[in-house]
């Protein structure tokens, strides 16, 4: 009882194996054909409450270059920011 037990394990985690390779490789073939379009869309709210106004630009502590929003380290010396 316990070995057949096993081979149905075994063959239902293949199957399942096999599944999921197969899931995989037709999204790799839609990505490279060129048929999935990715479009960011940004929602910032309804409209009718008043713009906040911009974040002041951050500059490197290092070297004083300006530092691009979300970076991790400064693209002129490579400190890393924070």
């Amino acid at each position: 009882m316990g070995f057949l037990t096993f081979v149905i394990a075994f063959i239902i985690v293949f199957a399942i194996g096999l599944l999921i390779r197969s899931l995989i490789n037709k999204a790799r073939k839609k990505s490279q054909s060129g048929n999935v379009t990715i479009t960011p869309q940004i929602n910032i709210g309804s409209g009718n409450s008043p713009s906040m106004p911009a974040a002041p630009p951050v500059f490197c502590s290092n070297c004083g270059a300006k530092l691009d929003a979300g970076s991790a380290f400064c693209g002129n010396c490579g400190k890393k920011v924070g």
